[in-house]
């Protein structure tokens, strides 16, 4: 499976950023092969359980990541 490998990240003292490689879209695929490894990517963890180190935003809206037992 293919994923978006980093580019470049940093911190500019106002805003967090993120570059992430580009992945072309297809308009068909193997949506199965899709559903299955977006289940084996959502299945994995780590010693922490599930979440994030910091917070993230979708528009304005605050999206707590803290880290979990479980989802």
């Amino acid at each position: 499976m293919s994923t978006a490998l980093p580019l470049y990240y940093g911190d500019d003292g106002e805003s967090i950023y993120l570059v992430l490689k580009h992945l072309p879209l297809a308009v068909h695929g193997d949506w199965k092969l899709a559903g299955r490894q977006i289940a084996e990517m959502h299945s994995s963890t780590t010693s922490k359980g599930y979440g994030y180190d910091s917070v993230t935003f979708c528009g304005d809206t605050r999206l707590d990541n803290s880290w979990n037992a479980s989802w």
